[in-house]
Parts: structure tokens; C-alpha cells; sequence
């Protein structure tokens, strides 16, 4: 069952674990069953900071946009769980089914973000299974959901997570061209736009959006 929580407004709290330059953000669970750590409530929550709000830089459905944004975000990275990383010694694996999946452990940044000053590993990267680009294993969305692939595709539908694509964005709003643009790796940038335009996905415009100014 999905329920919109209120959360008190505060600076410090137990769900709000991270942040950004722009936003905190976390997730927490409240067992609802003492006997049983399979019932539980999901709270996961971002605001931004109090000083970018004073400032009040952004109009509503700017707002709107940058925190659901971030939810969707929080829902379908990859979790940094301690029994993953220490099970699971296959580099090659990470590289082949998470290139392009946000990780925790990277404050939402991608193993594609991180390749950028690479192009080789970049292309290696679209020339992956198209399977394996959207998936987002091991993440809040497929826990909620107990890997029931009918309940993460509702899910996906009602825009609570969101599937991967070759070019994210980080907490900062910062996606993977405007990051290899900073670090002057324009083969990634050429390899990664021809690729996007190729798809030519509606997904990918939103983030294109956000480096249109950049870029010009």
C-alpha cells in the first residue's frame, strides 16, 4: 500500500542522512510489527536546504520537479549494503549489469560517470546488453517491491522510480555530459550524444534540458 507521509520540517533528523549542495535527502524504515522485520513502513524524503529555500529560487513546479526528481532517485539506486560489496567480488559483472545504475556509495553518481575521462570504457558501455541498462537491481524500489518484477513495473507506471539510461543525473543535477564536458572528454560527450540521438527516446529530454544552457 503506498501512503503520502507529512514530514515535520527540520534541519536534523534520522531520515534526512545525506545531502547536497542543494537538497537532503535519505530514506528510513519504521518496523510496524516488533515480531516480524518484514513489516515495515518505507519513508523516503527529501527537502531542500533552508538556505537554498530562503532564497527562493525556484518557482513551484521547478520545486517540485528538482525533489520528485531526487525520490525517484533514492528509489532506484543501487543500495550500498555491506553484504553486497563483500559477496560479490566480480568486477567485471558490476561493470557489465550496473555501468549505468546510480550507487549510494557514489552519492548517485554512476561506474559510467566515473569512466568518462575513458571513451573507450564508454563505448564498451553502449555496446552492453540494452537489457542490462535499465534495470535497477538491488535497489529501494525492487526490496519494496520483493523482486516482483508485476509490483516494480506498477511502480515505474505511477513515476515513484525510474529506469536507467545512458546519461543520469547526480544530487547536484549534474549529468554525465555535463560532467565529461567540465573534464574536456569530448570523444565521451560525442559517443554518448550520437548514441541518445540515435535512440531518440523522449526519456533522454528532460536531462538534456538541464545542460541546455551549458552547452550553449
Amino acid at each position: 500500500m503506498l501512503e503520502q507521509i507529512c514530514i515535520k520540517d527540520q534541519e536534523l533528523n534520522n531520515i534526512y542522512h545525506q545531502q547536497s549542495e542543494l537538497i537532503q535527502f535519505g530514506h528510513q524504515k519504521f518496523l510496524i510489527n516488533k515480531d516480524s522485520h518484514e513489516e515495515y513502513i518505507l519513508i523516503v524524503s527529501c527537502q531542500f536546504k533552508q538556505k537554498v529555500y530562503l532564497k527562493s529560487n525556484f518557482e513551484n513546479s521547478e520545486a517540485y520537479w528538482v525533489l520528485s526528481k531526487a525520490q525517484r532517485k533514492l528509489m532506484s539506486m543501487q543500495l550500498a549494503k555491506f553484504e553486497y560489496f563483500v559477496l560479490n567480488d566480480d568486477f567485471d559483472e558490476l561493470m557489465r549489469e550496473e555501468f549505468y545504475q546510480g550507487q549510494e556509495v557514489l552519492e548517485g553518481k554512476t561506474i559510467n560517470d566515473l569512466c568518462l575521462n575513458f571513451p573507450k570504457e564508454v563505448q564498451h558501455g553502449i555496446m552492453k546488453d540494452p537489457t542490462n541498462i535499465g534495470n535497477i537491481r538491488g535497489s529501494l524500489a525492487e526490496e519494496l517491491c520483493e523482486q516482483n518484477n508485476e509490483l516494480l513495473e506498477n511502480l515505474l507506471v505511477l513515476n515513484l522510480c525510474e529506469e536507467n539510461l545512458l546519461i543520469q543525473c547526480d544530487f547536484n543535477y549534474c549529468t554525465s555530459l555535463r560532467i565529461a564536458m567540465e573534464l574536456n572528454s569530448n570523444q565521451s560527450v560525442k559517443i554518448l550524444l550520437e548514441e541518445i540521438f540515435k535512440q531518440n527516446d523522449i526519456k533522454y529530454q528532460e536531462l538534456l534540458m538541464i545542460d541546455l544552457a551549458k552547452f550553449l
